[in-house]
């Protein structure tokens, strides 16, 4: 298991993602990554008993990871009241059944939005996980949380 959080405001334009700061709890196995600052998270695909593949393994064996992320979302200051979204995306593809949506009626109206999904990694592979803004505006986040679980 392993846990990134940012705490405070961030502004999340269109296509972006949302930044982790902290680690609170790492992941003791080396099954995921993540540089200070950002919010790419690498995920491991591997065997049982936590083995890199290698050359023999079948391919069409995945790892299985739990995704779930928290936080609050807004329209910023400045910004056209309307619908907005963050999503889950596997190295930039969208997964549409992580939608957390929220249609706020005032800028700086937050909501609680939260989402929980399986994440396949393709044994012997490395995969980006990212939490990203897919609406057409930018979105305040704030006090972001998201733990993996294998």
């Amino acid at each position: 298991m392993a846990e990134f959080s940012y705490v405070g405001e961030q502004i999340i334009n269109p296509g972006e993602s949302v930044a982790f700061t902290t680690n609170p709890v790492p992941c003791t196995k080396g099954l995921v990554w993540w540089r200070a600052g950002t919010g790419a998270l690498s995920l491991a695909g591997v065997r049982d008993g936590n083995t890199t593949c290698g050359c023999g393994c079948r391919r069409q064996q995945s790892s299985v990871y739990l995704a779930s992320f928290h936080a609050n979302i807004a329209v910023p200051t400045g910004e056209t009241v309307g619908s907005i979204t963050l999503n889950f995306a596997v190295d930039g593809v969208t997964l549409p059944e992580s939608t957390m949506e929220a249609n706020p009626a005032a800028v700086e109206e937050f909501f609680n939005v939260s989402a929980t999904d399986n994440i396949l990694i393709r044994c012997g592979c490395c995969q980006t996980l990212t939490v990203t803004n897919t609406s057409t505006i930018p979105v305040t986040v704030s006090d972001a949380n998201i733990i993996i679980s294998k």
